[in-house]
């Protein structure tokens, strides 16, 4: 946090060197008309306004499509990781459905009634 403010106030005594020297040069400037005895300093420092925000639009456009590039990655390799889950789940089903001997759950065994002998005689 030092640091940025040490050079924040170091880039702060530039500019107004700058504009402190370059008072006295006058320029004229045109821009669909003729701005006479313009001082060179606020030729220079609109110039460099002009440019950041004509920058602005391209720099953000292009993390934005960065983040979309990185969403979709993310999404297809999420997506190639379910499918192999899906695919050795079905692997294991399919072995174990094959290999497996299926006994029944419960143990009663059917028993067919057979009719009592007469004992009387």
């Amino acid at each position: 946090m030092p640091i940025k403010l040490i050079f924040s106030i170091a880039l702060m005594v530039l500019v107004a060197a700058f504009t402190g020297f370059n008072l006295g040069n006058k320029c004229d400037l045109w821009l669909f008309h003729t701005f006479k005895d313009v001082p060179v300093f606020v030729t220079v420092i609109a110039s460099f306004v002009c440019g950041v925000l004509l920058t602005l639009p391209f720099t953000f456009g292009k993390s934005n499509k960065e983040a979309v590039k990185k969403a979709l990655a993310k999404a297809e390799k999420n997506r190639a990781k379910e499918e192999k889950l899906k695919e050795k789940a079905a692997a294991k089903e399919a072995k174990a459905s094959s290999s497996s001997v299926n006994f029944p759950l419960s143990s009663e065994a059917t028993v067919e009634a057979t009719p009592a002998p007469d004992t009387s005689l």
